[in-house]
């Protein structure tokens, strides 16, 4: 099933899309370490959801060392299958982007 998520266009600001879809991301890897970390070096995890959402937008600060790191994870996680991997990353960093 789809996940919707609702913005109020007029409260919200370039990272808000980035922010509420990086929720559902960091609860499908909740248990790795990763996350772990994340959650605690931002403070909490709504901090970390913060951090990415930023860092998407602006591409700098501590979020930015933590995102290539969660990249790489999900990347080594998908390296079943060289194109399978390419392919899904591609169209989950498509759908990342565009939804």
């Amino acid at each position: 099933d789809a996940l919707k998520i609702l913005i109020d266009i007029a409260e919200s600001g370039l990272d808000t899309l980035p922010h509420e879809y990086a929720h559902y991301y960091i609860d499908m890897f909740r248990d790795s370490e990763l996350v772990t970390q994340g959650i605690e070096l931002f403070g909490s995890e709504e901090a970390l959801v913060q951090a990415v959402g930023v860092r998407t937008v602006e591409m700098e600060g501590k979020a930015r060392t933590w995102w290539q790191k969660f990249k790489d994870f999900i990347k080594k996680s998908l390296n079943k299958n060289k194109y399978a991997k390419e392919a899904l990353l591609a169209e989950l960093t498509d759908a990342f982007l565009t939804r």
